[in-house]
């Protein structure tokens, strides 16, 4: 459509150019032919009143252009048209160049044909020095010149149309394939995800900087989340079934002793312990996955973390250790002034509970475990640190994964429970008060976890966190 429009808008201004150039010459004839004419006053009843002469017969001879001069009024009266005089290429012809126009009382313009040739005919009137029109004076110039031009324009405007038509469609084919292969690629590999689950699959043309090429990368980095969410969801089924598994297991070998030999009291005490543990189990389960879902809420509120809670969770753990006869030592150090958060009481005595509980379990009797509370610039810290094992560099960045656990050996309480669930559930509640944990640890020194939350500036604010 561009190439149509600039081609008619061409082909308009040289037509419209060239048509201007002869009508200027028209009328520039026509006023010299009107500066050379005389016009004669007659006395004589029998005569005309007027009469019309040129003082010099070479001005009708120009060449290209035809000339008549028509006499259409004497005095006051309306005549049939006279031909005065004519150029030399029409002498001999009685017919005006537009008939039409003789009347015209003001100048014109029109196409007419005659000799076999178009031509562009002027007619303009002339008058008395008082204003009374007495003729017309028709010039005319050959036109076929401007129609050989324009003709000719037109057909290389309609073949440079065509073949600029022929090359914008090919590349536009050449520019769309090339534009178009990416998504088909990805189109390809989408189709390939669907038909063969196969999660790995990446686009390798990342290098481009525009749409295509960010697409790419938001679909490589679409399909690693995927691949990675799929990757936990896999560990998760198949963690949990171990998990079950072990416990349903000594619940079933006790309850066919108990069938076999009657009821005792290790087997009722195992088999109540498998139960609490997977109830623990199944109950630390919902709870995540209804993190995950969004149906959780954390009501949050002005909280003091350096009054009570520190010191209730340690009292509550103490008394357990103790009745298990474990001997450690706890110790709570607490921050000389408020540390205020916006936070969930029972929710961060769980913190520190399943904190205190996985220090416990790798930490040798005897050995010392501590809980402080303090301000870190803008932030209040919860601080477990034990004297335990340690946690190998390696493992620290999956200690908060779901059921991982290290190996059973190095645990030295011979009573745990737990189920790899702990630090995950930590973690949640962590993110939900919107802070974050850190862990160090030594391999036979110990490990010092720390919960850092965001200071509470306007001390009367409280929402809630999903």
């Amino acid at each position: 459509m561009i190439i149509i429009g600039f081609s008619i808008a061409v082909f308009g201004v040289i037509q419209t150019t060239i048509v201007n150039s002869i009508d200027s010459r028209l009328a520039s004839k026509s006023a010299h032919l009107i500066r050379h004419m005389g016009i004669r006053s007659s006395h004589f009843s029998d005569a005309p009143e007027l009469t019309i002469f040129f003082r010099d017969d070479e001005i009708f001879r120009v060449a290209g252009l035809s000339i008549q001069v028509w006499q259409t009024h004497d005095g006051d009266k309306e005549i049939p048209p006279i031909l005065i005089q004519s150029s030399y290429d029409l002498r001999g012809m009685e017919s005006a160049l537009d008939a039409s126009k003789l009347a015209t009382d003001t100048s014109t313009f029109t196409n007419v044909t005659f000799h076999t040739e178009r031509q562009r005919v002027m007619s303009r009137p002339f008058s008395t020095v008082d204003g009374q029109q007495i003729g017309v004076i028709q010039t005319a110039s050959s036109i076929m010149i401007v129609d050989q031009i324009t003709d000719g324009l037109f057909k290389a405007m309609v073949v440079t149309t065509i073949i600029g038509w022929i090359i914008s469609i090919g590349l536009d084919m050449l520019l769309s394939y090339h534009a178009l292969q990416p998504i088909q690629k990805i189109t390809s590999a989408v189709a390939r995800i669907s038909t063969s689950n196969d999660l790995t699959t990446r686009l390798t043309d990342t290098s481009m900087d525009n749409e295509i090429g960010r697409l790419t990368q938001a679909f490589n980095h679409m399909m690693a989340r995927i691949e990675h969410v799929f990757g936990v969801q896999q560990r998760f089924i198949t963690d949990l079934s171990h998990e079950l598994r072990t416990p349903l297991t000594t619940i079933q070998g006790n309850l066919d002793i108990i069938q076999r030999y009657g009821a005792d009291e290790s087997s009722m005490q195992a088999i109540q312990f498998e139960t609490k543990r997977m109830t623990r189990m199944v109950n630390e389960v919902l709870t995540l996955a209804r993190a995950d879902l969004g149906d959780m809420k954390i009501p949050l509120h002005p909280l003091d973390i350096n009054d009570k809670l520190a010191s209730d969770s340690v009292n509550r753990i103490s008394t357990i250790t103790h009745r298990q006869d474990h001997g450690f030592y706890f110790r709570v150090n607490n921050h000389n002034e408020p540390v205020m958060v916006n936070g969930s009481y029972e929710h961060l005595q769980q913190v520190i509970h399943n904190l205190m509980m996985n220090a416990i379990r790798f930490t040798q009797d005897g050995g010392a475990i501590r809980v402080s509370i303090y301000i870190e610039e803008k932030h209040g810290v919860i601080e477990v640190s034990d004297t335990g094992i340690g946690i190998a560099q390696e493992n620290l960045n999956r200690i908060f994964d779901r059921f991982y656990q290290v190996d059973d050996s190095r645990v030295h309480t011979s009573d745990h429970d737990g189920a790899g669930l702990g630090l995950p559930i930590v973690k949640w509640i962590v993110e939900a008060h919107r802070g974050h944990v850190e862990v160090e640890s030594e391999i036979n020194v110990g490990t010092t976890v720390r919960v850092k939350l965001p200071l509470l500036k306007d001390k009367t604010s409280s929402n809630s966190i999903r």
